[in-house]
C-alpha cells in the first residue's frame, strides 16, 4: 500500500517533485538540526517558516480533487504563497488561538480558573482543545478554497453551505481513517528523524521523507473530502488511485 501511495503522489515526474519537495521541507528539517546542534532560539522562527510551507503545500494538495490524477505542481509559487497565508490563518484560528486561550485560562497565575483545577485537568483540557482544532484543520483547509455547490442567492447561504460541508467531511468514516493514517505518518517522520539525523547522509534524505509524508497524507484527506462531497465521482476512479486510498 505504501508503494502505491507514493507512486500515486509522485507519478511520472517523480524526480522534479522530489527535488522541489526536498527544498520545500528543508527549512523545517534544518530547524530540527539547528535546535539539536546550535541555537534553540534561532530554530523557532526557521521551524515556523518551514511548518507554514508544509501546511501551505498540504492545503494546495487538499484543494485538488483525487479525480484528477495530477497533484498541484510544487513549483507553483503563486498558488503556494496563497495557500501558506490561508493555511496559516486557518491553523492559527483553529489550533493556535484556542489552545493559547486554554493555556492562559488554566495555567496563568492571574487566572481565577487556574487555582481551581489540578495540573492534570488543565493539561487534559488543553490537549483536548488542541486535538479538536487539529482534527478540524484539514477539513477547514479544504473548505476554505474548494468550489462547493452552493446557492448564489446570498452570503448567508454560502456560509451555511460551507458549514454543512465541513460537518459532512469531519463526520465521515474516510476522514477518520485519513486522520489515523496522518498520525501514523507523523510517527514515521519522528522515527525517520531519530534514525537519519545522526548522519550527514540521513539529514540529506530527511526533507524528502517529510515531503512525501505531507503529500501522501494530504492526498488521503483530499480523497476523504471528495468522498464526503461528491461520492459519485469518486466511485468512478481508476483502481490505481483507489487501491491505496
Amino acid at each position: 500500500m505504501l508503494e502505491a501511495a507514493v507512486s500515486d503522489v509522485l507519478d511520472e515526474d517523480w524526480a522534479d517533485r522530489t527535488t522541489v519537495g526536498w527544498f520545500l521541507a528543508l527549512p523545517f528539517v534544518a530547524a530540527i538540526g539547528i535546535w539539536a546542534i546550535f541555537d534553540h532560539q534561532l530554530s523557532v522562527p526557521i521551524g515556523a517558516i518551514g511548518l507554514l510551507l508544509l501546511i501551505g503545500y498540504g492545503r494546495h494538495v487538499v484543494l485538488g480533487s483525487v479525480v484528477d490524477p495530477e497533484l498541484p505542481a510544487v513549483g507553483d509559487i503563486g498558488g503556494l504563497a496563497k495557500s501558506v497565508l490561508v493555511g496559516g490563518a486557518v491553523v492559527i484560528g483553529l489550533v493556535g488561538v484556542p489552545t493559547g486561550l486554554a493555556v492562559l485560562a488554566l495555567w496563568a497565575d492571574a487566572s481565577p480558573i487556574a487555582t481551581a483545577v489540578s495540573e492534570l485537568t488543565a493539561a487534559t483540557v488543553v490537549a483536548v482543545v488542541f486535538l479538536a482544532g487539529a482534527y478540524l484543520t484539514p477539513a477547514a483547509l479544504a473548505v476554505s478554497g474548494r468550489r462547493l455547490r452552493v446557492a448564489e442567492s446570498s452570503a448567508g447561504d454560502r456560509r451555511a453551505s460551507r458549514t454543512d460541508a465541513l460537518v459532512a467531511i469531519v463526520s465521515s468514516r474516510d476522514y477518520g481513517i485519513a486522520t489515523l493514517q496522518a498520525i501514523l505518518a507523523l510517527f514515521a517522520i519522528g522515527a525517520a528523524t531519530l534514525m537519519l539525523i545522526v548522519t550527514v547522509f540521513g539529514l540529506a534524505v530527511l526533507p524528502a521523507v517529510v515531503y512525501l509524508a505531507v503529500a501522501v497524507s494530504a492526498r488521503r484527506y483530499a480523497y476523504a473530502v471528495d468522498r464526503a462531497l461528491d461520492p459519485r465521482a469518486v466511485d468512478e476512479l481508476e483502481d490505481r488511485t483507489v487501491s491505496w486510498l
